[in-house]
Formats: structure tokens, sequence, C-alpha cells
């Protein structure tokens, strides 16, 4: 016990080492810079959502930015240090959560320890929260914390969710799994839901009296960008053609792979109905999301990491190794100011980077696909054990999955068509 106590000890130092001395060198720039608006719009009294022109994070994040701006003055820190502390911070407790987590699960204290750890000093993991700022660790701490006590309090585990949702909308991905994660009666449903939901009306209300509308539209509208997996490779083939990032049918490909994803989730969810890994289950979403989804951004590569880490599934370092080689293809090919900071400087749209962000994310794409077929694949072979209902829904299902795939390819094919 004490070995695997200095083992996540000195993991710990380590982060903190590493993540401190990358927030020392940040720019006040990209992300940062909006969320250095958030913040001092509120600040100055302002709604941030009717006066902001760009999509805003729900309040409890405005808050914390808010904050940030308060207290920058007071510790003698600029924004962008201050700022960065909170994601930071937040993935140093989902360390020693995962190490809690895993202990009490019955896995060794020093295999826990070395999990916390690869949590911890996970390049993902540093580069978004400690190089470029965004908030996913805090929400993914939230995320952990409320699978924790699934088993233990489902309710107070809804609380703790809807305070992820309260910070940013993305954890809603997971909202069915959560609903039936548990054999539960509809009345405990029915309250999982009002406490989902309620840190974020409960923190939204003051702000919605001029403009109700506009405030939810900010919240809710943001749909992400086509930065990551195979939109970046469409990206890649249409700017080898045409020299421009001007991609076509964008529409067609949102709209294509929202029902592609949307299908691909009601299979999971009734592939994995009844089935005690809630965690795999969360997996198999999160990759299909990835596989699936037009407008996935940079920081969404992210979500998977804790998850997967909380399962033990070994193939969260193949994962990390493929997945890092995408953002960082992203970084050094779109944004070299965001991963360099005050390091160096690199001039973006570098044409030596282009082959690293564009294979980068096809490889990254490939692997996911191997990885979610990996997991469903024995809950495809039990189909025949399935009730006769059940059986019959999940054959519909997947039907409808080939049909929305089908839709996809056409749209594809139209893409090629236009190079």
């Amino acid at each position: 016990m004490q070995s695997a106590r200095n083992i996540l000890i000195f993991g710990l130092l380590i982060s903190v080492l590493i993540r401190g001395f990358f927030i020392s060198q940040s720019l006040h720039i990209a992300d940062i810079y909006l969320l250095y608006n958030m913040g001092v719009s509120l600040f100055n009294g302002f709604n941030p959502y009717l006066k902001l022109d760009f999509y805003s994070y729900p309040p409890l994040a405005i808050l914390i930015q808010t904050f940030s701006v308060f207290a920058s003055p007071f510790v003698d820190q600029p924004f962008v240090v201050v700022s960065k502390f909170f994601p930071n911070f937040f993935d140093t407790l989902t360390g020693i959560l995962i190490y809690k987590f895993l202990a009490n699960s019955g896995t060794k204290p020093k295999n826990a320890a070395g999990w916390a750890v690869f949590y911890l000093l996970n390049p993902l993991s540093i580069i978004i929260s400690s190089i470029h700022g965004q908030l996913e660790g805090i929400f993914l701490f939230f995320v952990v914390f409320s699978i924790y006590f699934l088993k233990k309090n489902y309710l107070l585990a809804g609380l703790i969710y809807g305070i992820s949702i309260a910070i940013k909308p993305s954890p809603l991905i997971l909202f069915p799994l959560f609903l039936f994660a548990e054999k539960i009666n509809f009345k405990q449903k029915i309250y999982f839901c009002f406490l989902s939901v309620a840190p974020t009306l409960i923190s939204v209300l003051p702000f919605l009296e001029d403009n109700s509308q506009k405030v939810i539209s900010s919240i809710l509208g943001y749909q992400g960008v086509f930065d990551m997996s195979y939109g970046a490779v469409l990206k890649g083939v249409w700017f080898s053609a045409n020299e421009n990032f001007d991609l076509p049918l964008i529409k067609d490909f949102a709209s294509a792979s929202r029902l592609l994803f949307l299908s691909a989730y009601i299979t999971i969810l009734l592939l994995f109905l009844g089935s005690k890994n809630f965690i795999k289950r969360c997996l198999a979403v999160i990759l299909s999301y990835y596989i699936f989804t037009f407008g996935v951004s940079v920081q969404h590569l992210y979500w998977v990491l804790p998850l997967a880490i909380l399962a033990k599934d070994r193939l969260v370092i193949l994962y990390t190794f493929f997945a890092s080689l995408a953002v960082l293809g992203f970084y050094l090919y779109l944004g070299p100011d965001i991963l360099l900071g005050k390091l160096g400087s690199i001039e973006p749209l570098s044409p030596k980077y282009f082959p690293v962000y564009v294979l980068g994310n096809l490889v990254f794409w490939g692997f996911c696909v191997f990885w979610v077929v990996k997991i469903i694949k024995p809950q495809l072979e039990e189909l025949k054990k399935f009730s006769l209902i059940r059986r019959k829904l999940t054959y519909f299902s997947l039907g409808i999955f080939l049909i929305t795939f089908i839709i996809g390819i056409k749209v594809i094919s139209e893409f090629f068509q236009l190079l």
C-alpha cells in the first residue's frame, strides 16, 4: 500500500511540474481569448450570452472564468494562468479518484496507482488542459465522480452528473446510458432526470430575463467543427485539390453524420441492455461519436481517456499514441501558436506538417473503428440469447444503421465527384 501511494505521489509531483511549465509558457490566444471575453463580460455586469457573438458555455463555466478575471490581479498572474489552473486542478483530482475507484474495485494498489499516473501524465490530458486550456478536465472529473457513486447512490450520481452538464453540454452524450445504468423504478428515473438538469436550470435562470431563446441557443447551439477524425481527412483531401478549406456539402455531411451516430447509439443501447458493464457502453458510444460525427473538435479526443482507464482497457495505450499523433498534427499544422506558446513559433499551414495532420487523423479514425468493433463483438455474439422483442429491435436498428451508412457513403461519393 505504501509503495502504491509513493507511486501516486511521485506521479502527482511530476504532473504538477510538467503542467505548471506549459501553463507558464501560455499565450492569451484562441480559446483562452474567448474564455476571457466570457468572464470579463459577466465581471463588468453584462449578460455574456447576449453581448458576445459566439457560442458560450453554461453558467458554471462562465462563473469560473469570471472568478479568473477577478482573481488574476490578486495573485499577480495573467488570466491565462489562472484560467488554466482549474482544468489542471480537476485533472489532478480525477487522477486521485481513478486510484480510489480502482483500488476499491479490487485492483491491486500498485496497478491502481499505475493507471492513475498514466492518466496524470497522459499527453492528451496535458495538451488539452495545460497547453490548450480547454475545460474538458473539469467536467470529466464530475463524470468520473458520478460513475463512482452510480451503484452507491444513484440519485447523488445524478446530481454530480448534472454539475458536469452545467459546465459543458458535452456530457449529455452519456445521458441515456446513465438513465438506464441501474435497474431502478420509473419514479427514480424521473428524480435522476430532474437532478441531472437542476444545476444548469438553476444557474441559467438569472440570464434568461431579456432573451431566453438567444441564451439557450448560445449554450446548446455549438455543433463542433470538422477539425478531427474523418472531417480532417476530407478537409485535407479538399485542400490538396483546391488549396482552400472551403469544404462543400457541409450541411449534408453534418445531417448524415447525425443520423449515423443516432442509429449507432440506439444499436449500442439495445446490444448492451441489461449489461452490467456500464463503462464499456460509454466507451462504445464515445468511440462511435469519433467515427461517425462530422463535428469532432480536438478537445473531444480527451473524453474517452478516463473511462477507458476505469475499464482498465489496455487499448487505451495505443489510443493515446494515435490520438496524440492526430492532436499534434492538428496543432502543428493549424494552431502552432497554441502548442508552442512562448517556446517558439512555426508558421501555420506549413506543408511539412500537413501529412501528420491528415494521416494522423486517418489512422486515429481507423483505430477507433477497430476498438469499437472489439467492444461490441461479444454483444453481437449474444444476439441469439436476446428476448424475441429485443432481438427484433436490435436487427431493426442495425437495418436503420445500414441505411444511414449508405446515405453517408452517397454524400462522400458526391464530395469526390466535386474534386
